[in-house]
């Protein structure tokens, strides 16, 4: 049996998880495998996904908070190296859409400060 932790860097706030994540888990957790997610879409100060379509006229505006909730303020990165040591994970999966490699990045070097756990990499992007 293997850990994996998914982690989605949704840094637009994209307010969907992709369905590879959802396909992914679900065919390893069948096979007897655990799996966890770690999404920093509610983690995020602003959702730059809904101003940049604001702005465009493609959507009207919404009040976002008002359907997720107010910005937590965390610090993603230590708050995915916590979730590196609670869980144990044997393998992190990355899913990367869009233009979300900047912080995808920058996660690869926190997961690395915590152990030398195979990181891979899917999605759109890769």
């Amino acid at each position: 049996m293997a850990k994996i932790l998914f982690v989605y860097p949704n840094g637009e706030s994209y307010p969907i998880i992709p369905i590879s994540i959802s396909l992914m888990s679900g065919i390893l957790k069948q096979a007897g495998h655990l799996t966890e997610l770690f999404d920093i879409t509610f983690l995020m100060p602003r959702h730059l996904d809904h101003e940049a379509r604001e702005k465009t006229k493609s959507v009207e505006h919404v009040d976002v908070e008002a359907y997720w909730g107010t910005e937590q303020k965390v610090d993603m990165y230590e708050e995915l190296k916590k979730k590196i040591v609670d869980f144990k994970p044997d393998i992190i999966a990355f899913t990367i859409v869009e233009n979300n490699y900047s912080y995808a990045k920058k996660m690869f070097a926190a997961a690395k400060e915590v152990g030398n756990i195979p990181i891979l990499v899917g999605g759109l992007f890769p």
